[in-house]
């Protein structure tokens, strides 16, 4: 078979416009179907021709005198239309693309709102963790704590703790709290116990204010049963500081203090004991600071509603106490949700209608339709000019017409198209003669994999070809190219084979375009030049043989002594006649190798020892070159699936190729490395380098590039050429990396031994 490339397809255009393959397809078979018709109807075989099909395709010209005017208003009519809807188009896109951006910018700043709020609620778990730490807190180490931790940044405007008191404590607790100043203060022992403000720092908020009682309070009672059912902070608000603005509105946060879980004497764990609440007052507005950025979120507005769960939303921001429901006119509108110790707040934003967008993006509509309403009326002005003149277009089209049906009409090679169902949708006569098909024109609408499987179609190796064009059929993306087919009947020959998949208006796959080009005379003449190669390179072998054998007789003084002079003539004409050789030798692999008749031992090679091996049989043309070599393969890596002594050829060819190209005192370089399920083996030298523009040669046969003179040739041209043959043979590849003044890298990929065999 032959070469196998991706995605290369044709499409199917007439000229002024462009038909789909489908129309095309359908004209075809009309075409074929009038034709056929007409032969019966005569009595004889009507044969429908390329231009027969053309004619069909191209349009009708007979065109009345008010037409032109007719064909423009409605052209100007229907572009005037496109051009109205391309513009109502544009314009919901870029509102779409404005929608999508205000959201997007709106949850970045919700987002960063509750990662503020999270960050916030970090000093409570401080004041929670002095309290579980220490029974008993005196006021002045609760002052510095608590300035101490506003002093790094916090957003908390006031912070303190609620102590649980228990009436054995009542009389303790009164007592610390008249030393504070509280003069006359005294709980009773009646109740079963205090939520007592024991400490705030800087001041109170409210209710809550150094030395209240919060049991009972309606505005933060709720708060508290929740901290202290959930074992969660839990948020009571919002509240206002001071007066009616937005600055003044805050949240309280309470968070239980818990003592640590004991366990009884048995070991069972008792519940733990709740100490009191950490509290933190925060000012809403402080978690907003950063909300509004010019450069996210310029030209909108916004308002935070707490969805009061016993009751209706209230607006607390910007006007405490505002109507939430109050509409908002035009713009971008949408919400985002912040969650404040189980307290849910609803942020509401207004956009701009044109949020986001540059002055470009918002104009861009209007461009359009000033674009379209421009083309209209050239479009418009441009179809009345060329129905005005339908004279000149039909001479141009039958020119056309004519010039492409002589084209295929004297094609010899075959051209098949078939659509997407595998069906033939037109054919010449070349392919169908070329397959012993009859006419062609009964072919039109058959399906492909029948005609070839039929006993009309006389193909050698019939079940592997029909599996082949299957094969093809099903792998809808690639490119074939020159695969040989060979045809028996009425005598044998040899096509090669060509397709390339159709692509439809849309780009999608439609069918195949094949083509069949008769190399029979081609093939015979490479087969003839390999046979003809093969006879010459054996017959010159035996000769060759023998002259190298008197010569080492007459250095070996079988005819006598021999003069120095002597000597060196016969050195010489041994050198020369071993050059011939490995030429010889080299023009028979080639000629197994092109012939295919080169038998491939595939097994497990290890490519470190293999390497080691030619390294150490070369090691003394290497120190005559004054040459470093040396292999640097890891013992790590997996065996490779190749022939063991074409491996060993292949190697030889690249560090002969090296030795011979490298300088004295460079160096030469054996490496392997595994990428993926293939062994990369490369040979480096610190030689010369090879150009650009000869780097596409050096796998040419008979291609010497001899750029270092100062060095003895002797190659014969054939190295790489085979050594690429033999990579290829056994399902590998190589490749040349060169830079001229450092030095060349070819490198060998060859799969991994599979792992049953490994």
């Amino acid at each position: 078979m032959g070469i196998v490339a991706p995605r290369a397809r044709v499409r199917l255009i007439t000229t002024p416009g462009q038909i789909g393959f489908e129309g095309a397809r359908g004209m075809i078979r009309d075409a074929a179907a009038t034709g056929a018709a007409a032969g019966q109807q005569a009595t004889s075989t009507a044969r429908v021709s390329p231009s027969t099909v053309l004619r069909r395709l191209r349009p009708d010209f007979h065109i009345s005198g008010g037409l032109p005017t007719l064909a423009a208003g409605a052209t100007l009519a229907m572009l005037l239309a496109m051009t109205i809807s391309t513009t109502i188009a544009v314009r919901t896109f870029i509102r779409d693309q404005s929608v999508e951006r205000f959201e997007s910018a709106v949850a970045n700043a919700t987002a960063s709102v509750n990662a503020d709020v999270v960050r916030g609620l970090t000093e409570l778990r401080a004041v929670e963790g002095l309290f579980k730490a220490s029974d008993s807190v005196d006021p002045p180490h609760f002052n510095a704590f608590a300035a101490s931790v506003k002093g790094r940044g916090s957003v908390v405007q006031s912070l303190g703790y609620v102590r649980r008191v228990l009436p054995r404590d009542v009389g303790q607790f009164n007592s610390s709290m008249q030393a504070r100043g509280l003069v006359g203060y005294n709980l009773s022992v009646a109740g079963p116990e205090y939520l007592v403000v024991e400490h705030m720092f800087p001041s109170g908020l409210g209710n809550v204010r150094l030395g209240a009682d919060l049991r009972d309070d309606p505005l933060v009672g709720d708060a508290l049963d929740r901290a202290r059912q959930t074992r969660q902070p839990a948020a009571a608000g919002p509240l206002l500081m001071a007066g009616s603005r937005a600055s003044d509105v805050a949240l309280l946060v309470f968070a239980p203090v818990y003592m640590p879980a004991l366990r009884d004497p048995v070991g069972e764990v008792m519940d733990s004991q709740l100490k009191g609440f950490a509290i933190g007052a925060y000012r809403f507005e402080d978690f907003l600071k950063g909300l509004v950025d010019p450069d996210e979120l310029r030209g909108t507005r916004l308002r935070v509603v707490d969805l009061n769960p016993g009751g209706a939303a209230i607006e607390i921001f910007p006007e405490p106490g505002g109507d939430s429901r109050a509409g908002w006119p035009g713009g971008h509108r949408t919400h985002g949700v912040i969650e404040v110790a189980g307290r849910t707040l609803e942020i509401q934003f207004l956009g701009p209608a044109d949020f986001g967008l540059s002055p470009l993006e918002s104009a861009v509509w209007v461009i359009v339709m000033s674009a379209g309403m421009a083309i209209t009326l050239v479009a418009a002005g441009s179809t009345y000019s060329l129905l005005a003149s339908r004279r000149a277009v039909r001479t141009d089209l039958d020119v056309m017409t004519t010039q492409l049906s002589v084209i295929l009409e004297s094609a010899l090679e075959g051209i098949l198209l078939t659509d997407a169902d595998q069906k033939v949708a037109w054919a010449n006569q070349a392919f169908a003669g070329a397959f012993g098909l009859g006419s062609f024109e009964t072919l039109a609408g058959r399906d492909l994999i029948e005609l070839l499987s039929g006993p009309g179609a006389a193909v050698a190796e019939r079940s592997l070809f029909v599996a082949r064009v299957q094969e093809v059929f099903d792998a809808e993306e690639i490119t074939v190219t020159s695969e040989d087919v060979v045809v028996t009947a009425p005598e044998r020959h040899t096509l090669s084979m060509t397709s390339v998949p159709v692509a439809g208006e849309t780009g999608n796959y439609t069918g195949r375009l094949w083509v069949f080009r008769d190399v029979t005379s081609e093939r015979a003449a490479t087969e003839a030049k390999s046979v003809f190669v093969s006879m010459v390179s054996h017959e010159l072998r035996t000769p060759l043989t023998s002259v190298l054998g008197f010569i080492d007789l007459a250095l070996d003084g079988a005819g006598g002594a021999l003069s120095e002079s002597t000597a060196g003539l016969l050195h010489t004409a041994r050198s020369n006649a071993e050059r011939l050789q490995r030429l010889v030798n080299d023009v028979l692999e080639t000629s197994r190798l092109e012939s295919g008749g080169l038998n491939l031992d595939m097994g497990l090679v290890e490519i470190g020892d293999l390497a080691g091996g030619l390294v150490n049989d070369m090691r003394s043309q290497f120190e005559q070159h004054e040459l470093t070599v040396k292999v640097v393969i890891p013992d790590s890596l997996p065996p490779i699936w190749a022939d063991k002594g074409r491996m060993a050829q292949v190697l030889t060819n690249l560090l002969t190729n090296a030795l011979k190209y490298t300088p004295s005192g460079g160096s030469v370089t054996i490496s392997a490395q595994q990428v993926r399920r293939s062994v990369e083996t490369s040979v480096s030298d610190t030689g010369a380098g090879i150009p650009p523009e000869h780097r596409e040669r050096v796998f040419e046969k008979f291609a010497r590039l001899d750029h270092d003179r100062s060095r003895p040739g002797g190659g014969t041209g054939l190295g790489l050429a085979i050594t690429k043959s033999l990579v290829v043979r056994m399902g590998g590849s190589i490749r040349l990396e060169s830079e001229v003044g450092v030095g060349s890298t070819f490198t060998v990929t060859l799969p991994v031994a599979p792992a049953s065999n490994a």
